[in-house]
């Protein structure tokens, strides 16, 4: 006879049991403990939950069933990139969804790194002009591709400082994937840059409104920060409510997981 146990994955499995003919001689003691040890071994192979075996294409590896259900129950991943302009608040959007688990990206970060490698300070004026000169030599979504070569598609992920449609082209090929453009009112923005007192920031509201000009248009190896605004499609408001800020977050995230 055969004992039918079913292994993750749903792959079924025939153990034998063999019994004697009806007219062989009554077994002795030793040979029934040794046909029940059979029986509970073919149930077994597909009872085992937390160190079970998967046979996949002829081979066996080792798989625990409580990953393998978990993942299973996992809705698939969500990404969220961010847009806006100069300290409308994207970091505290970012914050606010990596509380909720995403994983944290920057397209700036590329930029750091060759800035790094030269052993330059990571200035906003140095970072838009290294910025143009990575687009120019990689294309209009050079950063957005280096950081899609990254991530991790089996994981929520947050996407920041996203500059230009064609950044937005390259991370739209990720499923699920939405854009969230983040405001807020100049005079709040102009403060945050005197209160962070970041390497290079702004010190008088003149430069902040010149160098936030640069950004706002520009040839495809600029910052086109109007074009890639008007490509959202989600817009939150930073004004300074956490609690409305973060309302506003978690129905994005309800949505896109709808």
């Amino acid at each position: 006879s055969f004992c039918l146990s079913t292994l993750p994955g749903n792959v079924s499995c025939l153990a034998a049991v063999v019994d004697p003919p009806p007219s062989a001689a009554p077994a002795s003691r030793e040979e029934q403990m040794e046909r029940n040890q059979k029986r509970r071994r073919g149930f077994n192979m597909g009872a085992t939950l937390e160190n079970s075996i998967r046979i996949v294409n002829g081979t066996e590896r080792s798989c625990p069933a409580s990953v393998r259900l978990a993942r299973m129950s996992s809705p698939p991943p969500v990404f969220i990139g961010l847009t806006g302009l100069n300290a409308s608040g994207k970091g505290t959007v970012a914050d606010a969804l990596r509380r909720l688990g995403f994983h944290y990206h920057s397209l700036s970060d590329a930029i750091r790194d060759v800035l790094q490698g030269r052993g330059l300070e990571p200035i906003r004026e140095r970072m838009i002009v290294t910025g143009r000169e990575l687009r120019a030599a990689g294309g209009p979504g050079a950063l957005a591709t280096h950081i899609a070569q990254k991530l991790d598609r089996t994981a929520d992920a947050v996407i920041d400082s996203i500059r230009t449609p064609g950044e937005v082209l390259v991370l739209r090929s990720l499923p699920r994937f939405a854009m969230v453009e983040v405001t807020a009112p100049e005079a709040l923005r102009f403060e945050r840059i005197r209160t962070r007192g970041r390497i290079g920031d702004p010190t008088d509201l003149e430069t902040f409104r010149r160098l936030e000009a640069a950004e706002l248009t520009g040839d495809d190896a600029g910052q086109q920060l109007v074009a890639t605004a008007a490509l959202a499609d989600h817009r939150i408001e930073n004004a300074g409510d956490l609690t409305a800020l973060e309302a506003a977050i978690a129905q994005v995230v309800a949505q896109l997981r709808a």
